[in-house]
């Protein structure tokens, strides 16, 4: 969903039966969204508004949360299901790293971006044992 203004709207829009929770990974501002939304500040997380955290004593776990195996795997287990759809933009090879990040600062994303760390035709040989 597009940051800026109007934000409010387009989620309430989108969640007329209300919002459980929100993750704010983009910057300011972003929190009194949440809050007017309804959203409980404990199932608010922000990695990107510091200021947020101490307004309104919200959530700031990143990563290192999410770390253990037990959520990997069930992560793991539900994009085979496909019930866990992750939009990939664009794929860049490890070598054109350099646009990837300038394309993510675009902040201009429906999508992931994805570094490619290895050739496609060496990770078909690794998965298939060749």
């Amino acid at each position: 969903m597009r940051y800026g203004p109007g934000l409010h709207e387009r989620i309430r829009a989108a969640a007329p039966e209300g919002v459980d929770a929100y993750v704010d990974t983009y910057g300011a501002s972003n929190m009194d969204v949440a809050i007017l939304l309804g959203v409980h500040p404990s199932r608010i997380n922000t990695i990107a508004d510091g200021r947020a955290v101490q307004r309104y004593q919200v959530q700031h776990e990143a990563q290192e949360q999410a770390n253990s195996p037990a959520i990997w795997s069930e992560l793991a287990r539900l994009a085979a299901d496909g019930k866990l759809v992750l939009p990939i933009m664009q794929a860049y090879p490890l070598e054109r790293v350099r646009e990837a990040y300038h394309d993510l600062a675009t902040r201009h994303v429906r999508g992931k971006r994805v570094l490619q760390v290895m050739a496609p035709e060496r990770r078909s040989q690794i998965t298939t044992g060749g």
